[in-house]
């Protein structure tokens, strides 16, 4: 890459994100999955809030402070607006449009920083087409617009020059108050690479120059601060606490299954390296830093010197990567804001090999995998072969499981009719869930809430115990549905509750059944109207 021509470096940047942005809308426009779980509740509370937008500011705002409890509420903040081009989780959807072409300019802005254009233009490329990065796009999850605040951090850190220029220090205090509301974890991944660089900048500079740092520090909080307390001002303790639980607690260890071990870590980083970064990508790091070593003895004391610091910085954001490998939860979308250190460092390491003059011919050679695994992920069709992915699939086919029809029967088959409050699920299934039926009715303009039995339950007394907590007017049962197909620490207690159900030992009375197709049924068990 000629390092001489930024402006061509940034033209090409531009059509790779816009590229990718279009190749997103196109896939959420032809996927058909059923959304579940965390992405369905994400759009329910999405839904919710527009609708309370539309009633006006007091019903928005009483919405708002009260989403989730304890999980960050932006993305379904932001994904609310796009419900005005329609009801889908397509639309909401599209806000991660915009975090991916956003994700791709701020890879080329921070690696063109610190490396040159050549290299910036480079680490766009590898972000758009990391496997994890651009297959957690496709879900309705906290990850991708994480992961894109995380980038416009270390970029904005970077050129605020020890904090001192403004415009930067600004950005940085609504990307302060914004990644806190993504995600509780926001300054875990932002605090190291932050130290570290305004460490660097301090050393040895003017009092002057120290107080103009401290006067922007002042200015990330004092921005930052009151974005994040308009919400966490009310909900701090349940995020706090949950936090703890999915991290280190039984969340984690339902979600995650048992506690550390050396066999457990390497299998994570195992999957770290195949499933996020990709394994093309993971072996050609090596390579490209193994050559890269040959080439260092050539510079000057001032190069390396230069070339360490910004190498540290780039270490210093992946140093979070530990919680994860030593922790109980190994889920791997968790460390999706890490990768693009990953990406810069190997955007440099093959700018600065030796290719001439073969070079550009070369790299667009080195991408062709890369970008045919992307091809093939969005499209369904590729030139050569790919091992299938977790997260980075190709378009899907959905089974109708009827839940709008599911939704609007269940309300409509209560005494006096109308939406009920509360209605407990016994079923977790990926196809239907409590979760997904609150998006439905949500989506159905209901009011409607369901809830479920409780994370891995161990009696139906504890699962009859949560259903009166969380005042459940009625039960909802399904059965037909194949035990293999069912995740079983979460349908422990489903068969003898409804053995409870039918003989008449719960305040619950059977109101009516329904057939859902495919040998599965529904039967909604009631509480007596007075």
């Amino acid at each position: 890459m000629n390092r001489q021509s930024p402006r061509r470096a940034l033209a090409g940047a531009t059509f790779v994100a816009a590229a990718a942005a279009a190749a997103h809308l196109w896939y959420i426009r032809a996927d058909a999955f059923t959304p579940s779980w965390d992405d369905a509740w994400y759009l329910e509370e999405s839904l919710r809030l527009h609708d309370a937008f539309l009633q006006g500011p007091k019903a928005f705002v009483d919405a708002y402070v009260h989403m989730f409890r304890f999980k960050a509420p932006l993305l379904s903040v932001l994904a609310a607006p796009f419900f005005a081009f329609g009801r889908s989780a397509a639309a909401a959807l599209a806000v991660n449009t915009v975090m991916v072409a956003a994700a791709g300019i701020y890879a080329f802005l921070l690696a063109s920083s610190l490396f040159g254009a050549g290299a910036g233009l480079l680490a766009c490329v590898i972000v758009e087409t990391m496997p994890l990065l651009y297959g957690l796009s496709r879900q309705f999850m906290v990850e991708c617009a994480l992961t894109t605040a995380v980038l416009a951090w270390v970029f904005h850190l970077v050129a605020s020059d020890g904090l001192r220029k403004r415009p930067h220090a600004t950005a940085l205090g609504i990307l302060l108050g914004a990644g806190l509301l993504l995600k509780v974890l926001f300054p875990l991944f932002i605090a190291a690479p932050t130290a570290y660089w305004l460490w660097q900048r301090l050393r040895g500079a003017s009092s002057r120059e120290r107080a103009k740092s401290r006067s922007g520090a002042m200015r990330v909080v004092v921005i930052g601060a009151p974005i994040a307390l308009s919400w966490y001002a009310f909900n701090w303790p349940y995020v706090l606490a949950f936090a703890y639980s999915a991290g280190f607690g039984a969340v984690a260890s339902h979600y995650a299954g048992g506690g550390w071990s050396f066999l457990s870590s390497l299998t994570y980083l195992r999957a770290l390296a195949s499933e996020g970064v990709g394994a093309y990508y993971a072996v050609a790091a090596l390579f490209a830093g193994a050559a890269l070593l040959r080439t260092i003895g050539t510079r000057s004391i001032l190069e390396r010197a230069a070339e360490s610091e910004r190498t540290m910085l780039l270490a210093a954001w992946l140093l979070p990567l530990a919680v994860f490998v030593f922790g109980r939860n190994k889920e791997l979308r968790f460390v999706a804001p890490l990768l693009p250190a990953v990406a810069v460092a190997l955007a440099a390491a093959l700018d600065r090999l030796h290719l001439r003059p073969w070079k550009p011919a070369l790299l667009a050679a080195f991408f062709a995998y890369p970008a045919d695994a992307f091809v093939r992920a969005t499209f369904g069709a590729s030139v050569l072969p790919h091992r299938p992915l977790a997260y980075a699939l190709p378009p899907r086919a959905d089974e109708d499981w009827k839940q709008r029809e599911l939704v609007d029967w269940a309300a409509a088959g209560m005494p006096g009719g109308g939406d009920l409050p509360v209605i407990a699920v016994a079923l977790e299934h990926p196809k239907l869930n409590a979760n997904n039926l609150s998006y439905f009715s949500a989506l159905r303009g209901r009011q409607t809430r369901y809830v479920n039995l409780g994370h891995a339950q161990d009696s139906v007394q504890a699962a009859l115990i949560r259903v009166r907590e969380k005042g459940a007017d009625a039960v909802l049962v399904v059965s037909g549905v194949p035990p293999e197909s069912l995740p079983a620490d979460f349908n422990r207690v489903n068969d003898e509750l409804m053995r409870l159900l039918d003989g008449g030992g719960l305040e619950f009375t059977r109101a009516r059944a329904i057939e859902l197709g495919g040998g599965r049924s529904a039967v909604l068990y009631a509480r007596p109207q007075n």
